[in-house]
């Protein structure tokens, strides 16, 4: 999805970029598990001073993104009620393109059980 954020698309022309690459590796974009990815191109929640600012303006999946919107591009997709995949980035809009405020964040089940055996935040603050 992020590639193809940038001012001016729509979440919905986003989410029929996702479309098309669901369908190029082999997956069916009509299936249930995808269709938050593909109506707003993984759009999930406006951000702003609360983590989930409800005050936000976002009116549908086909508002032009502009400069300046903070919101969660969530990829969730669930193979049953018990078991997913869910990642998710916080993401602003810019002038020209986009800037993914999370990069850098561990993904990778060796980096996340890495950053888990490291040092924690309290022992780095002495508390």
């Amino acid at each position: 999805c992020l590639e193809n954020y940038r001012p001016g698309t729509t979440f919905s022309a986003v989410g029929e970029q996702v479309r098309v690459w669901l369908t190029e590796n082999g997956f069916d974009p009509s299936e249930d598990r995808f269709r938050g990815l593909t109506r707003w191109g993984c759009y999930n929640h406006p951000i702003g001073m609360a983590t989930h600012d409800v005050m936000a303006s976002i009116t549908g999946p086909d508002e032009p993104l502009e400069p300046g919107f903070v919101f969660a591009c969530d990829i969730n997709m669930p193979e049953s009620e018990t078991m997913g995949i869910r990642i998710e980035d916080t993401v602003v809009i810019t002038e020209d393109g986009y800037e993914n405020l999370s990069a850098g964040l561990p993904r990778t089940v060796d980096e996340i059980e890495g950053f888990m055996r490291g040092e924690g935040l309290l022992q780095k603050v002495g508390r």
